[in-house]
């Protein structure tokens, strides 16, 4: 059954805001595992003005361990800097994770300050007795700067039907080794435009980026979509490097905004005669609606999941 509909899905609670986590295992070599150290703060911006801090909590840190397939781990307690202390509980695919969230930046970086930290953890290989393990490293004390909308009030009523333009103050210094990350969410939750540096978006970016375009019909008319820019930067000033176990630590700042589009609001579709035809497995049918309106084709099984099929733009 191709019905036209938009089917609300539920959203879980998230460990990490929107865009908080760019893409940093994608070049991680096969058999290997991983170790990912992440924390940063979300803001929110409305206007020209500057980002203010979400309200609490607005920082998080986030860990998460994966060992290679080689290996098993358990027992896995990350220490340090200061009097830091989180143990790892077990998830899926013996993966273990740590998760907190903090009040405000500065407290989350009072916590965790820069300096030297270790993970304990105990290690077994297949036909050899289990052994205790270590792997150090050093929290660098730099943090990105926060990112800020340059053309904030003309999002608010963007004309879906053109090449909308999304801008930020360039980040003054970035590395290669710095990461942008631009995404936008519609009123399900699911992802309809991103852009990065180095991974894990539909375009790219160089780290000195401060623009990005959303093609012209991508966006719905009159609807409102939660977007966020994060900046990304290195968070290990120093870290060992495991033959299986490849170390990352990221220091995030994520800004949030709105992007409302503009329009007439959207009419019911209505299937025009004739109404279905079929070119071997192919479905062939017209639709008559609000013009330059942009509607998405769903298909179901069930009339309770839904899958995107196709996204059209009416002359």
């Amino acid at each position: 059954m191709l019905v036209f509909a938009a089917s609300a899905v539920p959203t879980s609670a998230q460990v990490l805001p929107q865009g908080a986590l760019p893409c940093i295992t994608n070049d991680v070599p096969a058999n290997y595992g991983t170790f990912l150290f992440v924390q940063g703060a979300s803001y929110q911006q409305t206007t020209q003005g500057s980002p203010i801090a979400v309200p609490d909590p607005s920082a998080f840190a986030w860990i998460e361990l994966v060992p290679p397939p080689s290996l098993g781990l358990s027992n896995a307690v990350v220490t340090g800097p200061g009097d830091f202390r989180a143990e790892l509980l077990p998830g899926d695919n013996l993966t273990t994770r740590w998760s907190r969230h903090y009040p405000s930046e500065s407290a989350l970086n009072a916590t965790l300050p820069p300096g030297p930290g270790s993970t304990r953890i105990d290690v077994t290989l297949s036909n050899s007795p289990p052994f205790l393990g270590f792997f150090r490293f050093t929290l660098n004390p730099g943090t990105p700067p926060i990112p800020q909308l340059t053309n904030a009030n003309g999002l608010d009523d963007a004309d879906s039907g053109t090449n909308i333009a999304l801008a930020w103050n360039v980040w003054n210094g970035a590395t290669p080794d710095d990461r942008i990350h631009v995404e936008l969410r519609d009123p399900d939750n699911q992802t309809v435009f991103s852009a990065s540096t180095g991974c894990g978006g539909e375009f790219a970016l160089e780290p000195d980026a401060s623009s990005v375009m959303i093609p012209a019909g991508r966006l719905v008319q009159r609807t409102t979509y939660d977007g966020s820019i994060t900046f990304a930067t290195t968070l290990f000033a120093a870290q060992d490097r495991g033959t299986l176990l490849v170390q990352r630590g990221i220091y995030t700042r994520t800004t949030r905004f709105v992007l409302k589009t503009a329009g007439p609001e959207n009419s019911d579709v209505s299937l025009s005669a004739p109404r279905i035809s079929a070119t071997g497995s192919n479905l062939l049918f017209t639709i008559s609606g609000t013009p330059r309106a942009t509607y998405l084709i769903q298909s179901s099984t069930n009339l309770t999941t839904w899958t995107l099929e196709h996204v059209t733009v009416l002359p």
